[in-house]
């Protein structure tokens, strides 16, 4: 039990360490675009004016912060009538407008309600999930922290891609398995098998990209960071390249912890069981999951960009056109190629993890 917590606090410290230290060494170069600035400030809704003839809303307010308690005017433009109309006690962001010398409502404040909802979130994973619930938090914070104090900023300070990626993945792989699952067998296994299926997926997609002419381009954003205003050349392929990777690590790392699991309650309820017997047993299992897995990748990814592929549509009666764009290659691509690690990784992890088990199992059986 010591050498197991002496472990998780040591993992916990490095994870810190990584942070700090991989936001010092990688990202430290602020970058930011010149974006027109118009500063905008927080304010708290006093009074609402019926709408105009012209769609505009005038109502009043004070900033919720700073000592500038007069009340100020503003005004609401409803012309679009996407935004939702304001109310008293409203908290929102407005900013001043240098050619109209009006304070203008620009969006609602959100920040407070999403703090209360992701809380809402935490106590049910700790109710459910208990020290395992609270590990998954923990690791979840290094994730988020990982892409966007170190992964993030550095790709926009021109940092290596491929280097950073690499490095924020392996980072993200070793501090999950290790919090979340402990440091033994079930994540040296999982561990190996995800790497193993990253690096076919990855070579998968090199394949097609040379094949399908991809360019990274896959839609205006894209566009925007690379003809950026401030001369930086940022290689769109890699970013692309990185992203897509990103997003199979998830449901890659996912697969092989629960063939892991699996076998390694097969080796808990029969220790007399052969590599053999482990790797079949692996092999059915892994089938199992195949199904929903990809059926899971494909959803999330495919109900992700509705809006897109659903005006492409709309605009193109042709179907050999539609399927030729590279945005929409993009959109299959990205699932496609998680898929790809997930079939590579589940008979991976049943071979890795029944030669591991049968090793280890194996050198018990003579101490005994």
């Amino acid at each position: 039990m010591k050498k197991e917590i002496i472990i998780y606090i040591t993992t916990i410290i490095l994870g810190m360490m990584f942070i700090f230290f991989g936001h010092q060494f990688l990202a430290n170069k602020k970058i930011n675009f010149d974006n027109m600035g118009i500063t905008l400030e927080k304010a708290l809704v006093t009074r609402v004016e019926p709408e105009d003839s012209n769609s505009q809303i005038k109502f009043s307010f004070f900033f919720s912060e700073g000592d500038n308690e007069d009340l100020q005017q503003g005004v609401q433009d409803n012309t679009s009538k996407s935004s939702i109309p304001l109310k008293i006690n409203d908290k929102i962001l407005v900013g001043k407008d240098s050619t109209m010398n009006t304070y203008m409502f620009y969006d609602y404040y959100r920040i407070d309600h999403l703090i209360g909802v992701l809380i809402f979130f935490l106590i049910l994973v700790i109710a459910f999930g208990r020290f395992k619930g609270f590990n998954t938090i923990i690791s979840l914070v290094f994730t988020l922290l990982s892409l966007f104090y170190i992964f993030l900023p550095a790709v926009l300070a021109g940092q290596s891609v491929y280097l950073v990626g690499a490095i924020v993945l392996l980072a993200i792989l070793l501090f999950t398995l290790i919090i979340v699952h402990g440091a033994n067998l079930k994540s040296l296994g999982s561990g190996i098998a995800t790497i193993l299926g990253i690096l076919f997926a990855a070579l998968v997609m090199v394949i097609a990209s040379k094949l399908l002419f991809f360019t990274g381009i896959s839609g205006e954003d894209a566009m925007y960071l690379k003809l950026n205003n401030q001369g930086i050349n940022y290689d769109i392929k890699a970013i692309f390249f990185i992203s897509i990777i990103m997003g199979g690590l998830g449901a890659i790392m996912d697969v092989a912890i629960s063939i892991a699991s699996a076998i390694n309650e097969l080796v808990d309820n029969n220790p007399l069981i052969t590599f053999k017997e482990m790797m079949v047993s692996g092999f059915k299992i892994g089938q199992d999951i195949l199904g929903t897995m990809v059926n899971t990748l494909v959803l999330a990814y495919v109900s992700s960009s509705f809006f897109t592929i659903l005006v492409v549509i709309a605009y193109n009666n042709d179907l050999i056109q539609i399927f030729n764009k590279e945005f929409l290659l993009a959109n299959i691509f990205e699932p496609l190629i998680g898929c790809f690690g997930i079939v590579a990784t589940l008979p991976i992890t049943a071979i890795v993890c029944a030669y591991l088990f049968s090793k280890i199992k194996g050198s018990n059986h003579h101490h005994h």
